[in-house]
């Protein structure tokens, strides 16, 4: 099903945003605007080229640095079951209010380490 998501405001004078390179900033949009309703989403590099870049030719490597600096910032939280790679949204409720949730047929994260940082 497709969803809607909206850019928060705060996104445009936030400090972690602003310390990422422009690349960067834009596979976060495209993070958040691609998850699901609990802000959850595939995280290998190969699925968020293929999403997020679409028409772009971009290395592997470029994402996975991008993805480690979004990281790093906070804003995300990368995980694993089983193999596969997952993201985590931080804080995604509080930017985003799908107005008919749907639960998540994606792994949780682990509950340990969670974050609470914003963005």
């Amino acid at each position: 099903m497709a969803r809607q998501r909206s850019i928060h405001p705060e996104i445009w004078t936030s400090d972690a945003v602003g310390r990422l390179p422009l690349p960067a900033r834009l596979l976060w949009i495209g993070i958040f605007s691609t998850a699901d309703d609990e802000g959850r989403l595939k995280g290998s590099p190969e699925h968020l080229r293929a999403t997020v870049f679409p028409h772009d030719r971009l290395s592997i490597p470029k994402i996975e640095l991008w993805l480690a600096l979004v990281e790093a910032e906070g804003m995300i939280r990368r995980y694993s079951v089983d193999g596969r790679q997952f993201i985590a949204v931080i804080n995604f409720r509080r930017y985003q209010r799908p107005k008919y949730p749907t639960p998540s047929k994606l792994p949780a994260p682990p509950s340990e380490g969670t974050s609470a940082s914003s963005w």
